[in-house]
């Protein structure tokens, strides 16, 4: 029998009786162990020793109640034997009752978090290649903030479920992604990039492998864009799952900020929405917005035959101007036949159609008689861009 099995059994012993064990009672000790560990079903070490050792003093309990019988022994003794204030923490040397259980049951503290990232709600640096939320333990609703219900603090591990992004070039189809705050345990490329996972990008006009679910339609005449334009990445079985386990648990987590590398060259990943815009001009078959911030939007963003152009879904919150029916026409319609002037200025058309339309095209909606200045708007959302990201965590509850 292992030597070092008899001894923690044996201070498991002595811890619940307070006693010290003689020479005489470690060599029944041990004869009881080699009789009776086979018939102990769970085979964890630290359950076996609880086990074993309170089973032994329960034997020598019958014994003693027996051999008193007899002899008419020490009832001091016998009723040291039979106390209830036994101390069941110190046997491993634990200090408290939450590491005994976390060593006897180490699943009773694990608890699930799940984590949504909105970029709507993320603050962007200046290249737009990082997005970064506050990590807050409340249903608390607040702008750059992401939130889970109850306290999380020593996550052992973080899965990525699928994120859709914008499509980007990539020779090797594969994507890093990081969460920066994290990165002191992290996968680390030749190049020096970090990250926790990798996503097989696939198009979603052209998916590699998942049916006809997301087939583009031949001859469309406006994109869907719920797949236009549009690279998931997936973590499968080739990359862990999703999974990411740290050697040491992460203790606490103030924010969070995403990046995405080809697999090493950061990704720009376009704002989905402006608040800080101006309306610069409004003419019959367009309105000119100044969004007074880079977009990083590309012009043309489609080479398909079917649909070449640039066509994105956007929507204008808040327009304002002399006449309340157009107010009412722009606040509601999606703009999809879009024109870049400048790394900050877009034009929408009314020469559109709606996502999804087939050729040929409805009748041109061009406003008779554009309303005169002052315009203004509240925002203007990118809305085919909007990125959600899921992911679930596991952490050490208290």
């Amino acid at each position: 029998m292992n030597g070092k099995f008899l001894i923690r059994v044996a201070k498991f012993v002595e811890g619940l009786t307070g006693l010290g064990l003689t020479s005489y009672e470690k060599k029944k000790l041990q004869k009881f162990i080699d009789v009776n560990r086979e018939y102990v079903k769970d085979k964890r070490d630290v359950l076996q020793v609880a086990i074993l050792a309170i089973e032994f003093i329960e034997s020598q309990k019958s014994e003693e109640k027996e051999y008193m019988a007899d002899v008419n022994h020490d009832l001091e003794k016998k009723e040291y034997l039979m106390r209830e204030d036994l101390n069941l923490v110190s046997f491993l040397g634990l200090d408290t009752f939450d590491r005994f259980i976390a060593e006897v049951n180490p699943q009773a503290k694990r608890k699930r978090a799940y984590m949504c990232l909105d970029s709507r709600y993320a603050r962007f640096n200046q290249a737009c290649t990082r997005l970064t939320w506050d990590f807050t333990n409340n249903l608390n609703v607040i702008n750059n903030s992401t939130n889970v219900v109850g306290p999380v603090r020593d996550i052992s591990w973080i899965r990525m479920h699928s994120v859709v992004v914008r499509k980007f070039d990539s020779i090797p189809q594969r994507a890093t992604i990081l969460i920066e705050e994290l990165a002191a345990q992290a996968f680390i490329m030749p190049s020096g990039r970090r990250f926790h996972f990798v996503g097989l990008l696939n198009d979603l006009q052209n998916p590699i492998n998942f049916g006809n679910r997301n087939a583009a339609s031949v001859g469309q005449g406006v994109p869907d864009f719920t797949i236009f334009d549009k690279y998931e990445l997936i973590a499968g079985y080739k990359f862990n799952e999703g999974y990411y386990r740290f050697n040491k648990p992460i203790t606490t987590l103030n924010e969070i900020t995403i990046s995405i590398g080809d697999p090493d060259t950061l990704v720009v990943l376009p704002k989905y929405e402006f608040t800080n815009v101006t309306v610069i001009d409004v003419q019959p078959g367009f309105i000119d917005i100044e969004l007074n911030e880079p977009h990083y939007y590309i012009s043309p963003n489609s080479n398909y035959s079917f649909a070449s152009g640039t066509w994105y879904s956007v929507f204008v919150d808040g327009f304002n101007s002399v006449d309340p029916n157009i107010n009412d026409l722009i606040n509601s319609r999606e703009f999809t036949l879009i024109t870049i002037l400048t790394p900050t200025r877009i034009r929408l058309s009314f020469d559109d159609a709606p996502a999804g339309w087939h050729n040929p095209f409805p009748p041109v909606t061009n406003l008779i008689f554009p309303p005169a200045a002052p315009w203004t708007a509240r925002a203007v959302r990118f809305n085919s861009y909007r990125i959600i990201m899921n992911f679930e965590l596991e952490y050490i509850s208290d």
